[in-house]
């Protein structure tokens, strides 16, 4: 699943006919993915951590709601 959603972060950077609201679902989740990387081991990656990494990754203002959501749909293993 990596490799894919590594290819869909890569398209919706580059592929400006995605809508808005998919291009966003698509970064967060590559957001979600870097954070969890990022999170020091035996700590638990935040929202504010996936908050943080999609701004500083991908110029990508993500709130609250929506890193929790892209930590949910990235299942319990990533957040």
């Amino acid at each position: 699943m990596t490799v894919m959603l590594w290819r869909q972060v890569a398209a919706a950077l580059n592929d400006d006919s995605l809508h808005d609201a998919t291009r966003t679902r698509i970064l967060a989740r590559g957001a979600v993915q870097l954070a969890v990387h990022r999170t020091p081991w035996g700590q638990s990656t935040t929202p504010e951590d996936v908050m943080a990494v999609a701004f500083q990754e991908f110029e990508l203002l993500l709130d609250r709601s929506q890193a929790e959501a892209a930590m949910e749909e990235a299942g319990p293993a990533h957040g």
